[in-house]
């Protein structure tokens, strides 16, 4: 520990860590415009954890960067200190009352770790001091028991420490040492920084030369084994050099195997992040007109663009490469200009049929969709269709579907197999070209089979061109669905104003009442020009204000609900929390001030545990505490009968494919997942419509109990 002491930063310099970490691993420009950090409002409360990790988490936004927080088990603190940098880590305090201090860990690999010092300069240290540092405390209490185990058994030498370290683990697995944030780029794109990360650009160079060194090989191979077949007879060292040669090969395309797999799955990383913040940042109302066949049609889209793209680029770019080498083949052989040219009108017929194919296909995947997407439309609505649809109607629009998909497959067949058969059109063209200097015997036999395998050649890679074309046809056909997910990601974050009073650090006097939700003459509409859902709103919600919205359907209750929990921004009007506007308080921020309970059809039981679904909105995995907390408002609204029977109790799987809640007990769910969420405003949008008369009056008294301020909508 002596050794980190003058590594460490202090509490108070936490922020300036979070800067200059991000600086120094090149997340954000060196010349980058830095907000002022200053000393965070939590300092005086070291234990109050979740307010310092919202601080740095903002703090991070604001810096451009995200900052995930972690919660290291013992049994995963090696693997942390040796591959996650650049990240923040919370170093044990040396006293039970004592500040946070914390590391800031710029570089790491097996053996040693470089950390930034608060003097901006670098220190590498050996990773069993960094690591010895975060778990002695919680080593010290299980020490003097190994340590006995292992004389009494005399274990010595250099296998003392590893089995030391094996009973630790067991004993100390799942025990939390170390805490902190993981640095990173925000996956917004698919840029420079986040290829670099996977090594990407190296990988390809290596796969590039790899596929230049087989070509070589090949037509070495082909030249050593050519030469001996036309002398008449093979000597010795020629065929010695051959089966050196083609033994190369072997370890060439393994080696072109891997590549081709490290690459793949590093791109797929990078894709699936960038996929999964795109979706994360959709609005509401780009998906509020899909169906569930839709949202399947996606993922599969997904799948396919994840799987297909580098495959079919890395396919056809190693083939152009092969046809490369092919017509420096044929150059070399007879008649080289009439079979190049007969390979350049190939190549352009091929460029004209695949348009002629992308036509086709995007009909067909057009088809495809519309009867997938109406299967699985149909097959969730299985039990209504089956009570209420009359069954002669039952197999009108499958056989619509049907027809228009059959269709399109016959015309997307007939062009394909055109378009498939052109490598072989090209091999009668090409040995073609060879029959008027076969017949006036004008051609040496070494120029004919030079020409012979430059037709080969250049046929393989053909084949591999036209295979792979018409998988990047349907590659373009998923990208233009997965493509609105990659917008929706490259969006502006609303980060917010680093404001200290506005917080944790604010908590209301109690008995005195202060703004907290004001709104003036706040308008919305869905469409431009469309009908004003809430036209000029005016009103002010205080600390421990009971609201009650009442309307028609359609009324625009749930909307005014929204606009509230900052799920929709208004297209006019002044709408402030705590006496900020949204671009100052953040979205993020935001949403953990005003929390809403939508309406039962936009609520959703995830197939998680009870537990998941309860505390979706707290830090995961929950701690002893949480669970307890969850426990406790559960009973309070009447659900502790149903976590007793449930076989799992809290940790029972619920959902589509565990266990079956009532639409009562879901309604309670939804509840107290509101409340659990500790939310300055709490809007439950028509939660008590499900329930009886004695389990509502359960249910509104514990939320009078545990929501400081309320709004509920409900029908008159």
């Amino acid at each position: 520990m002596a050794v980190l002491d003058t590594l460490v930063w202090q509490a108070e310099q936490l922020g300036d860590a979070l800067t200059m970490l991000a600086r120094e691993s090149g997340l954000v420009a060196r010349n980058a415009t830095m907000p002022a950090a200053g000393r965070h409002p939590y300092t005086a409360k070291p234990d109050d954890d979740a307010a310092r990790r919202r601080w740095v988490e903002q703090l991070a936004q604001q810096i451009g960067i995200e900052a995930e927080p972690m919660d290291t088990p013992y049994a995963e603190v090696e693997l942390l200190i040796s591959h996650a940098a650049p990240a923040l880590i919370i170093l044990p305090p040396a006293m039970d009352d004592a500040a946070p201090r914390y590391i800031a860990l710029l570089r790491n690999d097996r053996r040693r770790v470089t950390l930034l010092t608060p003097e901006q300069t670098q220190r590498t240290i050996a990773t069993d001091v960094l690591r010895d540092a975060l778990c002695a405390a919680v080593e010290a209490p299980f020490l003097p028991t190994v340590e006995h185990v292992l004389n009494r058994a005399k274990v010595e030498g250099s296998r003392r420490r590893g089995a030391q370290q094996a009973m630790l683990a067991h004993q100390l697995g799942k025990a939390r040492v170390a805490q902190g944030w993981l640095l990173r780029r925000p996956p917004r794109a698919v840029d420079w920084h986040h290829l670099n990360t996977v090594r990407a650009p190296a990988l390809v160079a290596i796969l590039l030369a790899t596929v230049l060194l087989q070509q070589g090989l090949l037509l070495l191979t082909w030249s050593v084994i050519g030469g001996g077949a036309l002398q008449g007879h093979f000597e010795s060292a020629k065929l010695s050099a051959w089966a050196l040669l083609m033994l190369m090969g072997v370890p060439l395309q393994m080696l072109l195997s891997a590549l081709s797999a490290r690459l793949s799955i590093g791109i797929g990383s990078v894709f699936k992040n960038v996929l999964l913040y795109g979706i994360l940042q959709l609005r509401p109302e780009e998906i509020r007109h899909q169906g569930i066949g839709q949202f399947l049609g996606r993922v599969m889209d997904a799948g396919v663009v994840e799987s297909g793209a580098l495959a079919n680029t890395l396919a056809v770019a190693f083939s152009v490469i092969q046809l490369i080498s092919a017509l420096g083949v044929l150059a070399a052989g007879v008649g080289s200009w009439i079979s190049v040219g007969l390979l350049g009108l190939v190549i352009l017929v091929i460029i004209a049929l695949a348009w002629q194919v992308w036509q086709n296909n995007d009909q067909w995947v057009d088809a495809y969709r519309n009867m997938t997407n109406h299967l699985v439309e149909q097959m969730v609505g299985y039990r209504t269709r089956l009570a209420q649809l009359a069954p002669e109607a039952w197999h009108i629009d499958e056989d619509a579907d049907l027809a228009q998909y059959l269709d399109t497959s016959e015309q997307a067949a007939r062009t394909g197999n055109w378009f498939a058969a052109l490598p072989r059109v090209w091999m009668i063209l090409g040995l073609s070209s060879l029959l008027p200097m076969l017949v006036l015997q004008k051609a040496t036999p070494q120029a004919i089979a030079i020409s012979l395998g430059g037709i080969m050649l250049a046929e393989q890679a053909l084949n591999t061109i036209v295979a792979n074309i018409r998988s990047m046809i349907g590659f373009t056909k998923s990208w233009r669905q997965v493509k609105p997910l990659f917008d929706a990601g490259k969006r502006k974050t609303e980060a917010g104003l680093m404001i200290p009073q506005f917080g944790d650090g604010a908590a209301t006097e109690p008995g005195q009442a202060q703004e907290l939700l004001t709104l003036r003459e706040v308008s919305y509409r869905y469409r431009e020009r469309g009908r004003a859902v809430l036209k000029d709103v005016t009103m002010q919600i205080r600390t421990g204000d009971r609201w009650l919205v009442e309307g028609p359907s359609g009324g625009g209750k749930s909307t005014l609900a929204a606009v509230l929990a900052g799920l929709r921004v208004p297209e006019s009007g002044l709408l402030l929390l705590h006496g900020y506007d949204r671009a100052s308080v953040g979205l993020d921020a935001w949403r953990r001030r005003v929390v809403v309970a939508p309406q039962f059809h936009e609520n959703h039981v995830f197939t998680e545990s009870f537990a998941f679904n309860l505390l979706m909105g707290r830090n995961w995995p929950a701690s002893e505490s949480d669970i307890a907390e969850a426990t406790a408002l559960c009973h309070e609204l009447g659900l502790g009968d149903l976590i007793s029977r449930m076989p799992g109790g809290l940790m029972q799987i619920v959902g589509e494919s565990g266990w079956q809640l009532s639409h009562g007990e879901q309604s309670r769910l939804f509840i107290a997942r509101a409340l659990l969420q500790h939310a300055d405003l709490i809007i439950l949008d028509e939660s008590f419509a499900a329930l009886d008369p004695e389990n509502l009056a359960r249910a509104m008294s514990c939320v009078l109990r545990h929501a400081p301020t309320v709004l509920v909508i409900a029908h008159p």
